[in-house]
């Protein structure tokens, strides 16, 4: 059994190896991104000052318009300062996406070819929003985004890899608007076992940072709820015809979903406490998550450092959802040296680790998941 304890884990064998591969293929293509860097953040600090120069020169006259008392000048200058603060933020934004575009179509390649079975697709989304909406590990999934995208050819199968940003859209004062519900990396793959049913396992898994946003959230709900009281004083009969309706929906959705799947209640008390599983078939659910493959998963969320790992079993595939708290797969940063082989390192092993958690997880019997080149 394969048990790493960070999501930046390399084997000896294979980090001597490529940084054999990196001094021999990637190092000098590295040099030559440098200058490219410098003369980014160049153009990027002239920007600043003079957006830093002409903002002075607005609070300046901010300042004159304040002391005698000319609001109206005060909240138009306001207005410019905010326009400028925007643009310049958009102009930091720009030069950053014109970076991080070089280098991925400089060395991405070079990179992946270090495995051997690795090919990279360039914002190609080769995990289709049909197959994330058939898993039902997402409720509600509208648009998907594609930032990197991968294709790994372990034997005769092929394994989608990409990371992505899952939307959905809501009502909100009769606009349409768009909320995050996933970002990500996504993972498809092919299951020996074809199924009937759905299995949905969802990390529950909780850090400081779900308490702290609950809490906020619950202080956020305690003012709306205050405001639309407040409200109903006002316009008393749309806050009674508009809560019951809401509540309604709500309820609907749930017993849609309760009658559709139905919690499974597994053994592993480990298991249990990290994730939540979901099953159209309860028999089924317990074929699928032997004793053996629960083992496996928890040795997944350990490897990718306790980041929250979710699952579907869906008709013969397996897609795997793994939250991120950053970019993957970028090898370089505007901000700080090209030539800094840490960050290339610690994406040879982001992808390290995904071809490990497909081993652990497929049930064929692969020989490695790997291909050096030496």
């Amino acid at each position: 059994m394969l048990v790493f304890n960070h999501k930046k884990y390399l084997p000896d064998e294979l980090e001597l190896c490529f940084k054999n591969y990196y001094d021999e293929n990637l190092h000098h293509l590295y040099e030559c991104l440098e200058p490219h860097r410098l003369q980014y953040l160049k153009n990027l600090k002239i920007v600043a000052g003079l957006f830093g120069f002409f903002g002075l020169i607005i609070l300046g006259l901010w300042q004159n318009a304040l002391e005698k008392q000319n609001y109206n000048i005060v909240e138009y200058l306001w207005g410019i300062l905010f326009i400028f603060w925007g643009i310049l933020c958009l102009g930091a934004l720009v030069f950053w996406h014109n970076y991080k575009k070089d280098v991925k179509l400089l060395v991405m390649d070079k990179i992946v070819n270090f495995f051997g079975n690795i090919e990279a697709c360039q914002q190609k989304q080769l995990v289709s929003l049909e197959d994330i909406q058939k898993s039902d590990l997402f409720i509600d999934v509208g648009d998907a985004s594609c930032d990197d995208s991968f294709l790994l050819h372990l034997g005769n199968a092929s394994v989608c890899v990409a990371e992505q940003k899952l939307r959905t859209s809501k009502n909100v004062l009769k606009d349409r608007r768009q909320a995050l519900v996933f970002h990500g990396v996504l993972v498809l793959a092919d299951f020996a076992k074809s199924l009937k049913g759905k299995i949905v396992a969802k990390d529950i898994s909780r850090t400081w940072v779900d308490w702290f946003c609950d809490i906020m959230m619950g202080v956020a709900f305690v003012l709306v709820f205050s405001v639309a009281l407040f409200g109903a004083l006002f316009n008393f009969s749309y806050f009674l015809s508009f809560v019951p309706i809401a509540l309604a929906q709500i309820w609907c959705l749930y017993k849609i979903y309760r009658k559709k799947y139905k919690k499974v209640n597994l053994e592993d008390v480990i298991f249990a406490k990290n994730w939540r599983v979901k099953a159209t078939d309860q028999v089924e659910a317990r074929y699928v998550l032997t004793p053996a493959l629960m083992e496996r998963i928890l040795s997944v969320k350990k490897m990718f450092d306790g980041q929250r790992v979710h699952f579907a079993f869906f008709e013969n595939k397996l897609l795997i959802a793994i939250d991120c708290d950053c970019d993957m797969f970028e090898t370089s940063s505007l901000f700080s040296s090209a030539l800094n082989y840490r960050k290339v390192r610690d994406v040879i092993a982001q992808f390290y680790s995904i071809l490990v958690t497909i081993d652990l997880l497929q049930q064929t019997s692969l020989s490695s998941p790997i291909k050096k080149k030496r």
